[in-house]
């Protein structure tokens, strides 16, 4: 019964035999013998490899295509559009790796892009294409996809978590969702991310029963919605990093939908990195040489004033307290926030806030990417006029639901990163040219003093600023205020 077996045995006998000549008899003899019977035990076993690999990648192929092409199925019942799910891949990966998910995490959110609506199989036609408003009885018999579509995706054995995500992607922040009633941070922050951004596509493309929204109607959507059926923390990242996601979905227009486990979408191309947040009142301001400065007697004296205030500083905690406070008279404001960059963690931490809540502000910490704040840190670029809800967490968003505009700068000094200075007012519309260009001059000047703070640990009595420091203009801001 074992004969089949005998030719296994035959390259480990061969080889045993080659080994027991060659220590016996002549070594180089050995060699020329047996090298091609080594070289065929060798091809041998690689052909044979590569004949199981292959019927492995035929066999994952075609479970993962049945799969696909099931999920094809339930979307074009649905009107769901490859293009649309290409977007929704892009957006929730983008968006889950600035929350700092993982690879197993993203990997299951773009498998959840394509089959979360995999349980409408069981939903009838007439139910899902419906233009008005469903019945009670349409409506239970509309939840039911999610338990389903988690049921079918069960029995499938994916490498990666993306049965919580079908079964809670209908699951809403203040726990009215379907089906289990979870709330807040109960909900998976997988099925949060997809939540938002499935949404903020499908409002956009037209059906047969409603027009789609525009991109600044869905924009709207998502806010008014946020903290009540969207995460308010999502909903931010991802408006915050719109223009990015967009830029990388252009850069992707030709290419394939792509599909998990086969061709994974890449991280944000370095041009997509350097888009804008997503504005809501106005653009930010375009970059102004020094040389270009031009500010009134009332502007150069707040801004002297500032210097000499600084120069009277003795450690860090004393600078913020004091430009905070001076910066006041320079550009109005509401409330300031002042978020450096740890050295030792890495962390950013507002250590530092005056005005209105600035308790509430203090010692709030950020992720790399977090906000409004934390595009102009990765990308030391100010940014100005845009709703300040974007920049804040749930709790502080519906604190400043009254205020109107931010503006931002980070804190830089001879390549040096110290964080960032962030304003937030409830009584400007926006923050106009000129006050751009007045606050980017005594940001600057705040830099240079965190930085000579740094090298000198304010030690000695050396002052701060010198007089090459007091060039606001094209001449020295003495000599303009002697004018």
């Amino acid at each position: 019964n074992f004969l089949c077996a005998a030719p296994l045995v035959l390259p480990t006998s061969a080889a045993a035999s080659l080994m027991y000549f060659a220590f016996q008899y002549d070594v180089l003899a050995t060699i020329v013998i047996g090298g091609p019977i080594l070289a065929a035990i060798y091809f041998g076993h690689r052909q044979y490899h590569n004949g199981v690999q292959q019927r492995i990648s035929i066999s994952e192929k075609a479970h993962r295509e049945t799969i696909e092409a099931l999920a094809v199925a339930i979307n074009a019942k649905d009107e769901v559009t490859h293009e649309h799910v290409m977007r929704v891949q892009i957006y929730a990966a983008g968006v889950a790796r600035i929350l700092g998910c993982n690879a197993v995490e993203i990997e299951a959110l773009k498998a959840g892009a394509l089959l979360h609506d995999i349980g409408k199989i069981a939903v009838p036609d007439y139910i899902l294409n419906k233009p008005g408003k469903l019945t009670a009885v349409e409506f239970d018999k509309m939840k039911l996809h999610t338990i389903i579509g988690a049921q079918i995706l069960s029995r499938v054995e994916f490498p990666y978590p993306v049965v919580p995500i079908v079964r809670h992607h209908h699951e809403r922040w203040d726990g009215k969702g379907y089906p289990d009633g979870l709330k807040a941070e109960e909900i998976p922050l997988t099925a949060r991310v997809l939540t938002v951004v499935d949404c903020f596509d499908a409002v956009r493309e037209d059906r047969q029963y409603r027009k789609g929204m525009t991109r600044a109607e869905a924009i709207d959507f998502l806010l008014s919605n946020s903290g009540l059926q969207y995460d308010p923390r999502v909903v931010g990242t991802f408006i915050t990093h719109l223009p990015e996601f967009e830029a990388e979905i252009a850069a992707h227009k030709d290419v394939p939908v792509p599909t998990f486990g086969i061709e994974p979408i890449e991280q944000l191309t370095d041009s997509a990195r350097q888009v804008a947040p997503a504005a809501g009142l106005a653009e930010a301001a375009t970059p102004v040489q020094a040389s270009e400065l031009k500010f009134s007697r009332k502007e150069l004296t707040a801004l002297y004033e500032l210097v000499q205030s600084l120069n009277g500083a003795r450690d860090r905690a004393e600078l913020a307290s004091i430009f905070t406070e001076r910066l006041q008279h320079v550009v109005s404001y509401d409330s300031c926030a002042l978020t450096f960059i740890s050295r030792e963690t890495g962390c950013l931490l507002v250590e530092h806030a005056r005005g209105q809540h600035a308790a509430l502000l203090e010692g709030r910490q950020l992720t790399p990417g977090e906000g409004v704040t934390g595009w102009a840190l990765a990308n030391r670029q100010p940014f100005c006029n845009t709703d300040p809800r974007l920049d804040l967490p749930p709790a502080l968003a519906e604190t400043f639901a009254a205020y109107k505009t931010l503006a931002v700068f980070p804190l830089v000094s001879e390549d040096e990163m110290h964080g960032a200075v962030t304003l937030y007012s409830s009584t400007l519309a926006e923050y106009s040219l000129d006050q751009q260009r007045l606050l980017g001059e005594a940001v600057a000047l705040f830099s240079a003093a965190l930085s000579s703070n740094s090298q000198n640990s304010l030690s000695t009595e050396r002052p701060i600023f010198t007089d090459s420091h007091l060039k606001l203009s094209d001449a020295p801001l003495e000599s303009e205020l002697a004018h």
